[in-house]
């Protein structure tokens, strides 16, 4: 007497669908938090790489600075003479700077600017700017242009090498209004711990 076969076929278990879940959700799991340590890292990246390009932007432009320089002394808004290199720890309201001298001007302008012009660097806040004034003598209201070169600074220290050998706070030296350092080091201390030194030798100018 012959039976009707059995069906073989069947479909997935509660539990078997269970565990398929919990694999999926696993995965799934790992694999956000893998993209999402990739992306820390690529934002981390060019935060990191647009702090340096900035670093490197200020110090650059420093050195452009101080490769210009002029021996003209100037005569401040108080219509007193000046000496063409002045440099102090701190700088005192918003026409101060704590280094200033006078530069050549630019070469692609046609205004102003392409005469000796006053220019300075300081940090206000956690900021280091160019102060810019548009003539080496100030008018009793000129206006510097301040330019924005650095964020993020906890601290910046200049120092200046005399021709001796000797470094210094503050220039000129007394009875020396005329002479130049022999080299400019700045010492920057970023917010996110880095401390960065450069040195910047000055042009050789008739002391």
């Amino acid at each position: 007497m012959n039976t009707p076969a059995k069906n073989s076929a069947s479909g997935f278990t509660l539990l078997e669908i269970l565990v398929a879940l919990i694999i999926f959700a696993l995965l799934s799991s790992m694999t956000y938090r893998g993209l999402t340590t990739v992306l820390q890292t690529r934002t981390h990246l060019a935060e990191e790489n647009r702090k340096w390009r900035a670093v490197a932007m200020l110090f650059a432009r420093i050195d452009q600075d101080l490769s210009t320089l002029a021996k003209r002394p100037v005569r401040d808004a108080s219509d007193l003479t000046a000496p063409p290199f002045i440099a102090k720890p701190i700088a005192q309201g918003e026409q101060d700077a704590q280094m200033m001298f006078t530069r050549m001007g630019f070469p692609d302008q046609a205004n102003a600017l392409a005469g000796p012009l006053r220019c300075g660097y300081r940090l206000r806040g956690d900021i280091i700017e160019q102060v810019l004034w548009p003539a080496p003598d100030s008018a009793p209201r000129a206006v510097p242009v301040i330019n924005t070169l650095l964020e993020n600074v906890a601290a910046v220290e200049f120092q200046y090498l005399d021709h001796a050998g000797a470094w210094h706070t503050r220039w000129p030296l007394p009875g020396h209004n005329l002479v130049f350092p022999a080299a400019v080091q700045v010492v920057l201390e970023l917010k996110s711990k880095e401390r960065i030194t450069r040195l910047f030798a000055l042009p050789a100018l008739q002391q």
